[in-house]
């Protein structure tokens, strides 16, 4: 009987020795995974940020050339098909 009470003793021990690790586990575990995350999170947006500054540079650029009298000749050129005197536009097109 008193073997019985003993070896019941230990399994519960063990039991809770058990639990305790899995805890402890688990405590360092979903942290961590939290932790991936953000920095996943954090790189994705570094790296929109990265794109958004090159796309805000070329339109800087494309700002200051139009804002030339080449540029705005080119883009009346471009969007209304209008020409000086004796000048030709050639368009090429893709098929």
């Amino acid at each position: 009987m008193e073997n019985k009470i003993i070896r019941k003793r230990k399994d519960i021990e063990s039991f809770i020795l058990i639990l305790l690790f899995l805890l402890f586990l688990y405590t360092l575990i979903v942290p961590s995974i939290k932790l991936i995350k953000v920095y996943t999170d954090l790189n994705k947006i570094k790296n929109d940020i990265e794109i958004t500054k090159s796309k805000i540079d070329k339109l800087e650029k494309n700002i200051e050339f139009y804002s030339t009298d080449e540029g705005l000749e080119r883009w009346i050129k471009e969007n209304f098909k209008l020409t000086k005197e004796n000048e030709r536009i050639y368009v090429f097109t893709e098929e």
